[in-house]
């Protein structure tokens, strides 16, 4: 079945004013305030002569200067993070785990039921790596080195690990951290050289790719977990210009350059420049990225390629914790000089550091279970657990005015007979910058509906409340707020909504057998008069086998704002209980399709 072909002016073009979008009063609030100073962490390998991790360090063993000074290193802890893989089962054959907030689960939730049990081990904390590739800068007919040197490095992984791909300076790829190994195998599977005979739009293409770069690196996971970032290109430019065989002038600048350390800093990740051009020689460009993320040589694809040392180094690593200085400010980065006194050791970290807000004080612990009946507001801004009230809650990115996104929140008990009495929501980006509001939705039509205006890029959002016994919880949803790129387009988060027998459409955190479901997302852009456009939905069930089912779009709803469109479609009626993958889908011929995704729950 083909998805929906449309030809602009669109053929269907349909209200929707049940859209819950239209009907949730905005909050004028913006991100404000800063999360209280807390530790400095610095995290970093140490190996030998040989490339193996040294395990038996000691803080004599090592010297650290922070924005020049010396500082006194109160903790030093070797961090092992080697998941096994489930017995029996390979990586990439794993069904996809039902955490909350991963793509299988359809909302976040403090249910005790969905932690460990108490005398139950831990799960083991996994590890993160990003892989990019930098496709217009290598020929064609040279991936097959690259494909085998990411295998390498895919094959390792586990279903307690995070993969990413993309490709740039266009990221046709879009294969992001929810995603399974077996979807970033399809991905590099397709990968393919662009290169062209023409070297003159070099400059356009590695600043978009250094941009691109800034991006992806701060949507890694973050908290405990460092990210291993292994950057493949043939070739960068320098700081200079060029004009474009498409008009105008692409420039590079060596900030462009520069600004990485204080994003990677910020983001605990670890870059590896590699060479993905087995014949190519010194390349000056790919020499400066390396240099001031702090890469170390430029690595080859040949052999075994980069997977053995981003392996190791991303699964044993040392965390120092360094004593407070009146000059450390939390969000703030600082050159990092950090040597070793011991014989025989090489220290690989990252030029610049950041110091960690008070959340993150105690590197991958969790939060202090907070005391019962503590109120919303205290809940909503502290990161304490709180489970007594059982809530589940999720967020759907939409984009609000000028540069700013919208976050619509539902939230609900999961008991719907209790009584919500009392409900704050706490919105904090990834510097622990943000601000509480009042829900907008009555406390007593579930799930409460209220829009959190944000900015792009990574938040956690709280929900905390009271019931009338007295019982309080609170829950984080994590997202990214980042809108998805469709060549010329960009598309929000997707919405499931339940169908009533009036005609009216409600959201849903979790759906029942027979319900009537409709899917819907915004598209943002303006549609070119002449253009044609695919545009449709589909699902698949979680953890299975096949191609995902399509279904149609239904129609569309203009909105107040020229260049934004509400497309929707109804899934079928016939759906077995379960959780699906639904995915709304747009693209514009010859450009990459854009896919918007979230998981539905059918009891």
């Amino acid at each position: 079945m083909k998805l929906a072909e449309i030809r602009t002016p669109l053929l269907t073009v349909l209200i929707v004013a049940a859209l819950v979008i239209g009907g949730v009063a905005t909050h004028g609030q913006r991100p404000q305030g800063g999360g209280a100073p807390g530790p400095m962490l610095v995290d970093f390998a140490a190996v030998d002569a040989t490339g193996k991790p040294v395990t038996d360090l000691t803080a004599a063993d090592i010297t650290i200067k922070v924005g020049g000074k010396a500082r006194t290193i109160t903790d030093l802890s070797l961090k092992k993070k080697t998941p096994a893989a489930a017995p029996g089962a390979p990586a990439a054959e794993a069904a996809p785990a039902a955490a909350t907030g991963g793509i299988s689960a359809p909302y976040f939730t403090n249910e005790a039921s969905a932690a460990p049990a108490p005398a139950a081990a831990a799960p083991p904390a996994g590890r993160a790596y990003l892989i990019v590739v930098d496709n217009e800068s290598l020929s064609p007919g040279i991936e097959g080195p690259i494909k085998a040197a990411i295998e390498n490095l895919l094959k390792d992984l586990t279903p307690a690990d995070k993969v990413a791909f993309s490709t740039a300076p266009k990221d046709t790829a879009q294969v992001g951290f929810g995603s399974s190994v077996a979807a970033v195998r399809q991905a590099v599977a397709g990968l393919r050289g662009l290169k062209s005979a023409s070297s003159t739009d070099a400059y356009c293409r590695t600043s978009d790719t250094l941009n691109l770069l800034k991006a992806l690196v701060q949507q890694a996971p973050g908290g405990d977990t460092t990210t291993g970032v292994s950057v493949i290109a043939g070739s960068l430019s320098q700081a200079g210009s060029s004009n474009s065989t498409s008009g105008g002038t692409c420039t590079v600048t060596q900030d462009q350059y520069n600004s990485l350390a204080g994003i990677i800093a910020g983001a605990r990740a670890n870059v590896y420049v590699v060479q993905g051009d087995s014949a190519a020689g010194r390349d000056s460009g790919m020499e400066n990225l390396a240099g001031v993320t702090g890469a170390g040589a430029v690595m080859r694809v040949a052999n075994e390629g980069f997977a053995p040392r981003v392996l190791a180094e991303t699964s044993t690593y040392w965390v120092a914790t360094l004593a407070p200085d009146p000059s450390d400010k939390p969000n703030q980065s600082q050159r990092l000089e950090l040597k070793s006194v011991k014989e025989g050791v090489t220290i690989r970290t990252r030029p610049e550091v950041m110091m960690a807000r008070a959340a993150n004080a105690a590197a991958g612990a969790p939060a202090a279970a907070g005391k019962a009946g503590t109120s919303p507001a205290d809940m909503a801004k502290s990161t304490a657990s709180f489970t007594d009230l059982q809530l589940r809650a999720n967020g759907v990115t939409l984009r609000g005015n000028g540069p700013t996104m919208n976050v619509l929140l539902q939230a609900e008990p999961v008991d719907p007979s209790v009584k919500i009495t009392a409900m704050k929501i706490g919105f904090f980006d990834a510097a622990g910058k943000g601000n509480t509001l009042d829900p907008a939705s009555a406390l007593t039509t579930f799930p409460i509906s209220t829009i959190v205006p944000v900015g792009v890029g990574q938040y956690r959002i709280r929900v905390a409340a009271t019931d009338s016994t007295g019982k309080s919880g609170a829950v984080d949803v994590k997202i990214d707020t980042t809108p998805v790129p469709a060549g010329p387009f960009k598309l929000g988060g997707l919405m499931l909504l339940a169908k009533g027998a009036d005609g009216k459409s409600s959201p849903r955190l979790e759906f029942k057998k027979g319900d009537v479901i409709s899917a819907a997302f915004e598209l943002y852009g303006l549609i070119p008069t002449a253009a044609e456009m695919i545009v449709g939905f589909e699902y698949s069930p979680v953890g299975g086998t096949g191609a995902p089912k399509q279904f149609r779009a239904s129609g569309s709803a203009p909105t107040n704002e020229p260049d934004k469109l509400t497309v929707f479609g109804d899934l079928p009626t016939d759906l077995a209980p379960g959780d699906y993958v639904v995915s709304g889908l747009v693209q514009l011929k010859d450009n990459p399709m854009g896919k918007t995704s979230r998981t539905l729950r059918i009891k």
